[in-house]
């Protein structure tokens, strides 16, 4: 369990949130090097929660959360301003799911369906593929 969490209230009422990214790697660096956590904890630390698949997951979603606020503040700049001016920061990004006839395929457009949804109004895109058109592609 994380006990260490600062409150989205927090984060909504600062002026500015600064990103310190690292790569998980050296992320994991920093907590056997007692950087973190003291020393005796690292281990438990990196069998339950900072595991790699966590760490990756965590900095996908912060650095979304940044980027979401830049788009944010880019608009709110942009309405002050003329439609021509505010075609700059007019960010429409989409989600392409490109699924075959294997079993898997109904948990790719779930996983697809899931991050259209949290990236709000984003599109779904499903490319159907057939075995037959994905071994002529590889010739």
């Amino acid at each position: 369990m994380v006990r260490e969490r600062i409150p989205d209230r927090l984060l909504e009422a600062a002026d500015q949130v600064v990103l310190i990214d690292v790569t998980p790697e050296t992320l994991e660096e920093r907590l056997k090097d007692g950087k973190i956590y003291a020393l005796e904890r690292v281990d438990q630390f990196l069998q339950s929660f900072f595991q790699q698949r966590n760490l990756i997951a965590l900095r996908e979603l912060a650095l979304r959360e940044i980027a979401d606020n830049i788009e944010k503040e880019a608009l709110e700049h942009a309405s002050n301003r003329t439609k021509l001016d505010a075609s700059y920061c007019n960010i429409h990004e989409r989600v392409l799911v490109c699924a075959s006839t294997y079993p898997n395929a109904i948990q790719l457009i779930r996983r697809g369906a899931w991050t259209a949804e949290y990236m709000i109004c984003s599109p779904l895109c499903i490319a159907c593929l057939s075995l037959a058109s994905i071994a002529s592609s590889l010739k």
